[in-house]
């Protein structure tokens, strides 16, 4: 039987489609399941991590508290005179009251009288004899875990009973650790899994089986304790293989104790909600990868013929090429697709262009907005603490000083005065300018100006000249905030001629743009810094300067929706050339000046 091209196609596509669809689903499958795994296991170790934790909160509040009762008792045995009877028989009632003390004795200064009573005390004369000394020079002493004579963990306890000032007593007592295994018997997990605790040299304080506990430590230190003696912040995981089969474990050091409360639980119980997510996860992915190889043989005489060209398309779009077009015409739902997808590629160049700009203006925006707070936040601060001290050289100019100490007075007056003009550079720069917008002539406004610094630019040797013709329109500006634009680079024109020079500044119009230029024939500047002289912070002034004048004066212009420029020639002199929108047409309903 001979097949006609298009069915020749057709068996082709399918045969290439069948294997790979087969591969794919069979590939989603296992991925799928080890993402479940990983998943439920990564659950696992954090529900298991956070009982672990929560033991570790228990046994430390239950130290905390025994420390608590001991120290109560010998608070009360310092505050109340007791005659020898009456401490033993307050003892006996502390160790009825409080049952996780099986041992208790007080020991007088000077001597080796003792009070006892309950259990007979083990033979740890070493450790009795330090915690005994530390707690008469006044602090609370506890030794580690100690083995009783059966086997038992237990912990010496040293409180100074003290009367005037002095410590006359010490109260020794013996913690066992019953209690603790009554803590951890009370936490259930699963069928069989449990809390057990060990200290840094391998042996059990706590555990369900008692003969370990009894046992003591092994010969050779487990390499896990010494992995969390090394790290005591981590909490690690480890498998064991028992008779009874294999285990797993995780744990972690509890405080300052050396202890490690680790929980155990057979590894088939453990994850045994594991594999059947797991399974559960396998048999959906089949159903769903069967279900798309059904829909894919539905669809594939459909699409076959034009989706190599959207292919393409798409990995042209991919490399960024962006201009490139797509050219199906098959009168279906296939040519509309490559219409749109020509429309989105022109979308898509646009909203690029758009989202770059966008995120420039707002990680600026960002930026200034956290240094305004910080900038407040600094203001509020060193603002009262100047405010103090300009009252304090207020008060001391009143002082009969010596000649030195006048010196002092009059350079720390100086300095509190460059941090006060500091951080009203840094409010001004980092406080996004709020313009209230006045169609007015820049003339006046740049008279004024000038007459300020006139006396000073006199003295200098500067000759200030305003070229402003008449025919000059109105702008609409904020007279305030322009005003202090002109006043720093009218500064920043006086501090370059430090010799004397001019400067002279012009006006002109074009176009519904005001242009304001101000030159001077001061030293210039070279072409590294005349890049770097809006960047806030940066001074060529060799220390004297803030940074912050010209990114001022730039915020202030960029207000305004104007323009500044700074053309500079070393040794001749520099321009700076300032472009505002006038106060009428397009460029007017942009400042919103009316």
């Amino acid at each position: 039987m001979t097949l006609s091209p298009k069915s020749r196609l057709l068996y082709k596509f399918l045969k290439f489609l069948l294997p790979f669809t087969v591969l794919t689903i069979t590939g989603t499958s296992l991925v799928l399941s080890v993402i479940v795994y990983r998943y439920l296991e990564q659950i696992v170790r954090r529900d298991y991590t956070q009982i672990v934790k929560r033991s570790a909160g228990e046994i430390d509040i239950f130290l905390a508290g025994a420390r608590q009762h001991l120290e109560g008792l010998g608070l009360i045995m310092a505050a109340v005179k007791l005659d020898q009877w009456q401490k033993e028989i307050a003892i006996t009632a502390f160790l009825h009251k409080t049952p996780e003390f099986d041992y208790a004795k007080l020991i007088e200064a000077g001597n080796q009288n003792l009070l006892q009573t309950g259990l007979n005390e083990p033979g740890f004369a070493d450790v009795r004899q330090n915690i005994v000394a530390q707690a008469f020079s006044g602090r609370f002493a506890s030794s580690g875990v100690m083995r009783s004579d059966a086997g038992l963990p237990v912990i010496l306890m040293g409180v100074p009973v003290s009367t005037r000032d002095r410590v006359a007593e010490v109260l020794l007592a013996r913690l066992n650790l019953n209690s603790v295994w009554n803590v951890l018997e009370g936490i259930s997990i699963g069928e069989s899994g449990q809390v057990y605790i060990m200290d840094l040299s391998g042996g059990y304080i706590a555990h369900r089986r008692m003969d370990r506990v009894v046992k003591g430590p092994p010969e050779k230190i487990p390499e896990i304790l010494s992995k969390l003696k090394a790290d005591p912040r981590a909490t690690l995981q480890w498998t064991e293989d028992n008779p009874d089969g294999r285990t797993y474990h995780i744990g972690a050091l509890i405080g300052d104790h050396n202890w490690v409360i680790a929980l155990s639980q057979p590894v088939s119980e453990t994850y045994a909600l594991l594999y059947h997510n797991g399974i559960m996860a396998a048999l959906i992915t089949a159903l769903l990868g069967a279900f798309s190889v059904f829909f894919a043989l539905r669809q594939s005489r459909k699409f076959l013929r034009p989706v190599s060209e959207l292919h393409q398309q798409v990995l042209a779009l991919s490399r960024g090429e962006l201009d490139r077009k797509v050219d199906i015409r098959t009168n279906d739902e296939i040519e509309a697709l490559g219409h749109a997808f020509n429309e989105m590629t022109d979308a898509l160049k646009a909203h690029i262009a758009r989202e770059v700009e966008s995120a420039r203006e707002l990680v600026h925006a960002r930026n200034l907005a956290t240094l305004g707070t910080a900038s407040s936040k600094i203001n509020h601060e060193i603002g009262n603490f100047l405010n103090d001290t300009n009252m304090a050289i207020f008060a001391l100019k009143g002082e009969n000083l010596s000649s030195r100490g006048s010196r002092i007075l009059d350079l720390l007056e100086n300095e509190s005065r460059e941090l006060n003009t500091f951080i009203r550079s840094l409010l001004d720069f980092a406080r996004k300018p709020q313009l209230q917008l006045q169609l007015l002539s820049i003339e006046p406004l740049l008279c004024n100006v000038m007459d300020i610094y006139r006396q000073a630019a006199e003295h200098a040797g500067v000759d200030l000249v305003l070229d402003w013709p008449e025919t000059m329109p109105p702008a609409c500006v904020d007279s305030g905030l322009f005003a202090r634009a002109v006043h720093n680079l009218i500064k920043n024109a006086l501090d370059a001629m430090p010799e004397g020079g001019v400067l002279r500044i012009l006006g002109n119009h074009t176009d519904g743009v005001i242009e304001i230029r101000f030159e001077d024939t001061g030293c210039g500047i070279d072409p590294v810094t005349a890049n770097r002289i809006f960047e806030p912070f940066f001074s060529s002034k060799s220390g004297s300067g803030t940074g912050l004048g010209l990114p001022i004066v730039q915020n202030i212009v960029d207000a305004h929706q104007g323009a500044i420029e700074c053309r500079s020639t070393p040794g001749i002199g520099t321009t700076f050339v300032i472009r505002l929108p006038l106060g009428n047409g397009k460029t007017a309903s942009i400042v919103n000046c009316e």
